[in-house]
């Protein structure tokens, strides 16, 4: 489950499962962002016995949906299920707007748009 999600992190809470006897090594957190169908590794965390975890480095304004891979020395496990959709809050950009353009739409309204790095 996703709690608290922020700017740029959210909290993943999960209950692990059967680890098949051995040391849980590595939490892979794989994301599927926006209407995406992909999933991809966002962070990972050597963390043997965790049952939380603090995942950083997301983009502010976005939706996501989270899973949770458990790695061992036999390999890695089944992902967990998804999380449900959330998203991470607004920020201001990073840096200024480039390439901005304005145009007209109708007679009373104007189109403005541009790009951010």
């Amino acid at each position: 489950m996703a709690v608290n999600p922020s700017k740029r992190s959210v909290t993943l809470q999960f209950a692990p499962g059967y680890n098949g006897k051995t040391i849980i090594s590595r939490w892979v957190v794989e994301a599927i962002v926006g209407n995406s169908t992909i999933w991809k590794e966002v962070f990972n965390i050597s963390a043997p016995n965790a049952t939380s975890i603090r995942v950083a480095n997301l983009l502010p304004f976005h939706k996501y949906s989270l899973r949770v891979i458990a790695e061992n020395a036999i390999g890695q496990s089944v992902p967990s299920l998804p999380s449900d959709v959330f998203e991470t809050l607004q920020d201001l950009p990073e840096s200024p707007p480039l390439e901005i353009d304005a145009q007209p739409s109708s007679a009373t309204t104007i189109r403005v748009t541009w790009m951010v790095e």
